[in-house]
């Protein structure tokens, strides 16, 4: 396995620098290459952003400079960052030079440019330097500077080979008299994922309408007003491929009961919900949608006053939408009151499965404790459950984590974690994993306990706790890949 790649290129600088025919001087010019397309893909114009070795390898000496230049895959993702203090122009002629710069490098190959501020009338100057709009294969931007590119009758050439299109809304409105994204013109034949984020401004989500909604598949957007959710389905009734959705409501609207007929919304392709909302919209929009095909489902509830006659109807609704799910392959909830969360594991049966809040209270653990213990062994009605993931988000003490250990002590098979006993079990099927985050320090006879008997577990028990790092409760740690919404912004790397 390769190295960090900061540290290899520190390594090859002082080798690079060494007297005698050093190993780094002897590497061929194809090798040194290769190394340098090891790295990230991103090359920026502000320092931190960048992940490519083309900036770095091009300034250790006069070989290294030579063989990043002539090595066209490191230069080919271009972030235009000139959010800076300097002024507007003097910024503007660098970005452009560092453009010009890059995509000189890239010889022919495809390009991916992420343009962090509204560049007015681009697309004269990207096609000046040879970058036109038929070689880009990712573009992340803001709508004001798309509709600035696609609305270019003399340099913009469509987009055959864009794979990967992120637009994000701003809070200015769309100018009026402004003409919607040309789909017939724009050529979007290749858009595996259109990723659209829209923020609380009431005039961004107007923004919709000037979006080619029928190639949209990820949608995330966040609602300050009733009315924009009324008329969300008939925005959105011509995005067929709309597969992800994340919806955020910042605002309190009247208590309701079970929607009628007419206020449903159907999204028929949808197989990614994520909704963060107080407890009484939360389940208010969720009978509101109808999603057939859902597969991957994350609720989070925020922080709102207990009331006898919310509750009320908020049990009505959740009863409502508890009758109506069907199988998931994968359920994430934070915050929600634990009976909901358990109630909904045991009607969606999910392979996936992401707890997370504070449990306090001996109830609340032990509820816990119960579940993780029938995973482990494989019991009752949550034998689906192929990994759990739990976070517990209490800042009093570990009790969780302990709990649990003390409550497993009576599952390893007796005799050594080899016994053919417990390989059998191993062997048996699809492996089960159970992962417990705390975020304060565990006990350390609980660890100890846990280490003489982690071995011999049917199932993969993991515990994790860092206190030298505050983890909130939406901050689940990105290496293990259960708490991803699939909406995030993300750099696509085309070969």
């Amino acid at each position: 396995m390769l190295v960090y790649r900061a540290e290899k290129l520190r390594v090859l600088r002082v080798a690079a620098g060494s007297p005698g025919g050093t190993p780094a001087e002897r590497l061929p010019n194809e090798l040194l290459s290769q190394i340098f397309c090891e790295g990230g893909p991103v090359v920026s114009t502000k320092r931190a952003k960048c992940t490519s070795v083309a900036l770095t390898a091009s300034r250790v000496c006069s070989r290294w400079r030579a063989v990043a230049i002539a090595t066209p895959q490191i230069w080919t993702h271009i972030d235009l960052d000139n959010m800076t203090s300097f002024p507007h122009s003097t910024v503007l002629r660098r970005t452009w030079r560092f453009a010009r710069m890059c995509v000189a490098r890239t010889g022919s190959l495809p390009l991916s440019f992420t343009i962090s501020e509204y560049l007015k009338s681009p697309m004269k100057a990207f096609a000046g330097m040879g970058a036109t709009s038929d070689r880009w294969a990712s573009l992340s931007l803001f709508a004001h500077t798309l509709l600035e590119i696609v609305h270019d009758t003399e340099s913009f050439s469509g987009f055959p080979n864009l794979e990967y299109l992120d637009v994000r809304v701003t809070s200015p409105p769309i100018p009026e008299g402004t003409v919607p994204f040309p789909v017939d013109r724009a050529m979007l034949p290749r858009l595996s994922r259109f990723n659209l984020q829209i923020a609380r401004s009431p005039t961004q989500f107007a923004c919709l309408a000037y979006m080619p909604r029928p190639s949209l598949t990820h949608l995330s957007l966040t609602l300050v007003n009733q009315d924009y959710l009324d008329i969300l389905g008939d925005t959105l009734a011509d995005a067929h491929r709309l597969t992800h959705l994340h919806i955020e409501v910042q605002f309190e609207f009247e208590q309701m009961g079970i929607p009628s007929p007419s206020q449903l919304i159907t999204f028929p392709s949808l197989t990614f919900l994520s909704i963060v909302a107080a407890r009484h919209p939360l389940w208010f929009i969720l009978c509101r949608l109808r999603v057939p095909n859902l597969t991957h489902l994350r609720l989070r509830e925020t922080e709102e006053p207990s009331d006898e006659a919310n509750s009320q109807l908020t049990n009505i609704l959740f009863d409502h939408f508890l009758s109506l799910c069907s199988t998931l392959e994968y359920l994430g909830t934070q915050r929600l009151p634990l009976d909901r969360s358990l109630a909904l594991i045991k009607r969606c049966l999910p392979e996936r499965v992401v707890l997370a809040h504070i449990f306090r209270g001996d109830h609340m653990r032990n509820s816990i404790c119960r579940l993780l213990r029938r995973v482990v062994k494989g019991h009752g009605e949550i034998v689906n459950i192929r990994e759990i993931v739990v976070y517990d988000g209490s800042a009093s003490g570990a009790y969780l984590a302990e709990d649990l250990v003390y409550d497993l002590q009576d599952i390893p098979e007796p005799g050594s974690p080899t016994s053919p006993m417990t390989l059998e079990r191993l062997q048996q099927g699809p492996q089960r994993m159970v992962v417990v985050y705390s975020a304060s320090p565990i006990g350390r006879s609980a660890i100890e306990c846990f280490k003489a008997m982690e071995a011999m577990f049917p199932t993969r028990v993991k515990l994790h706790y860092d206190t030298t790092r505050d983890l909130g409760l939406c901050d689940f740690p990105e290496s293990e890949g259960l708490w991803s919404t699939g909406l995030e912004s993300r750099l696509k790397t085309v070969a």
